[in-house]
């Protein structure tokens, strides 16, 4: 709700302050200085909102792709710990009970620690790096049984591996923002698109305020959306942790599946 009110604070207020604008146009700039835009101006108002929608859609393109990889880093964690969860159902002894433990709280903790903090501050805990490294020593210290337990044992090598790739690249997507370069480009193109149609030609009032706020509200409504979306891992539109939840409440059917108690 804090966001929507937000968003329309920013779009209509933007507004407001585009058909002052016009107004104050209306009344100081002389009618021929006008009517010369008009004439005149065609071609680079098309330029300048050419540019304005050539870096909104840049932008645009910029954070899809930031949060498909940060989904894709997620998924490719979660199935590295499903897969270490299951390996640990095939070992026997201290080692089995260890690390179905140590997963579980590895897995707690991202979820209940790391995403928040990693949300508020851009970097994963350090507490998580900790148990993950705590999962990687209890894996290399396993003799597995010539055999299948080997092939078993080189999958969860594997796992492991992928657990490290997916936490080196969600902390690298944490801390991803739009370039600010971008941010210039943005805003001053669309303070352009704004004002540059203000000068143009000499309308009747009415129609200039309709359109300096139409403009404007459409220029305020595209830096919100983007400016919304800029971090993958907070805000409206965001990664979550979703598919770590539901592997956490998967242990326990596996827990059943193999007949025992979590």
């Amino acid at each position: 709700m804090t966001t929507v009110l937000l968003g329309c604070l920013a779009v209509f207020g933007t507004g407001a302050a585009a058909v002052a604008g016009a107004l104050l146009i209306q009344r100081t700039v002389p009618a021929r200085v006008r009517y010369d835009f008009g004439m005149y101006g065609a071609l680079t108002t098309v330029l300048v909102v050419s540019a304005f929608l050539l870096t909104a859609i840049t932008m645009g393109l910029f954070v899809w792709l930031t949060i498909n990889q940060a989904s894709r880093s997620v998924v490719q964690e979660t199935d590295a710990v499903l897969d270490l969860y299951w390996y640990a159902q095939t070992i026997d002894g201290p080692e089995e009970v260890r690390l179905r433990s140590e997963l579980r709280d590895y897995t707690t903790h991202v979820i209940r620690v790391e995403w928040p903090t990693m949300a508020e501050t851009g970097e994963l805990h350090p507490r998580s790096w900790q148990l993950a490294r705590q999962l990687r020593y209890e894996i290399t210290h396993i003799s597995p049984q010539p055999g299948g337990a080997t092939i078993r044992y080189q999958d969860a090598l594997r796992a492991v591996s992928a657990l490290f790739d997916a936490r080196r690249s969600r902390e690298s997507l944490a801390g991803t923002r739009i370039p600010p370069l971008m941010w210039v480009a943005l805003i001053s193109t669309g303070l352009l698109v704004v004002v540059l149609p203000m000068l143009r030609g000499d309308p009747r009032p009415a129609v200039r305020v309709v359109l300096a706020f139409v403009g404007a509200a459409t220029v305020a409504f595209v830096v919100f959306l983007l400016y919304e979306v800029n971090v993958p891992f907070t805000g409206n539109v965001k990664v979550t942790p979703a598919p770590l939840e539901d592997a956490l409440r998967s242990f326990a059917d596996i827990d059943a599946f193999w007949g025992h108690r979590p």
